[in-house]
């Protein structure tokens, strides 16, 4: 059974069955980056098992090169409720309707906070199942304080201003168009509710302004950290996805970040933290439609 990926050669066991397996190499980067370039390759690949961007399954699916799962799943009595219902979700609609595939991880964010900043200015630490609202005024009081007032309370990692407002607002379930694409609905009370402590935030400096620079060829981690409001100690919160943990972790070593940190989960606009809306999938694995090996590909 083969799956693209680096060349190498191993063996799947389960409790069932053992499964030798070779990996084939992945597209090249040029034809990895369009989804017309990864459905040329695939159809010349021999690979059983498809490494399919969340973005190309549809036009894999349109083209008959992937088989969905549905019928090994009900076969095999398979749990697929066990699994993350929006992650599923997502993925069914990427393939209108079918589940083409499984993913392995999926991307998700939280939020971050500085906690020698907030001992400092003596400022209640966040705490998980928080809502936006409480967010706000937690970020307002570095503000207020004697000691915060040189440091934002909240910025968005490295986004700009408008992809902030973006993540924000799918936090929240919030669309910048209707589900048809056509009409916007950045005019509507949602909207409106999350707009205007964002507005306020940038206009009194207790939400970072700060943007990345427009750099061209070879950028240091280093620098993009250095870049970075909450790596550099100029922002007690970072709203931000679940790899910026890496980050941190690396800012630790190359700036030196020395502050002592802390993770909190989503803010939503109810406080439940399964009310999260905001999570990214990569990647599915699918199985492809011309495989010999099907079967043993669905066990893998």
């Amino acid at each position: 059974m083969t799956t693209p990926a680096p060349y190498c050669n191993a063996t799947a066991r389960s409790s069932f069955v053992t499964l030798p397996f070779a990996w084939k190499p992945y597209p090249p980067q040029g034809e990895a980056y369009t989804a017309e370039g990864y459905v040329s390759w695939a159809k010349k690949s021999s690979a059983d098992i498809f490494q399919v961007p969340l973005a190309y399954v549809d036009d894999m699916s349109r083209e008959g090169l992937i088989k969905p799962l549905d019928a090994w799943i009900k076969r095999d009595s398979y749990d697929i409720e066990s699994l993350y219902k929006p992650v599923v979700q997502a993925i069914r609609e990427a393939g209108a309707g079918q589940l083409y595939g499984l993913a392995p991880s999926f991307e998700t964010y939280a939020l971050y906070y500085n906690k020698t900043l907030f001992n400092a200015a003596n400022i209640p630490l966040p705490k998980d199942g928080m809502t936006w609202e409480e967010v706000w005024n937690l970020a307002a009081q570095f503000g207020e304080s004697p000691k915060g007032n040189d440091i934002a309370g909240l910025s968005f990692g490295r986004y700009s201003p408008a992809a902030s407002l973006s993540l924000l607002g799918q936090s929240m379930g919030l669309r910048l168009t209707s589900a048809d694409g056509k009409l916007p609905t950045i005019d509507t009370p949602g909207w409106r509710k999350a707009l205007e402590p964002l507005a306020r935030g940038w206009r009194e400096g207790w939400i970072s302004k700060q943007q990345p620079k427009k750099r061209e060829g070879d950028i240091l981690m280093k620098d993009l950290y250095m870049e970075d409001p909450f790596l550099t100690g100029k922002s007690a919160m970072s709203f931000a996805s679940s790899i910026y943990m890496n980050d941190i972790r690396s800012a630790e070593k190359l700036i030196p970040f020395q502050d002592k940190w802390g993770a909190v989960t989503q803010p939503t606009a109810t406080g439940n933290p399964n009310d999260s809306r905001l999570f990214g999938v990569s990647y599915i694995y699918a199985i492809n439609s011309s495989s010999k090996d099907a079967d043993a590909a669905w066990s893998f």
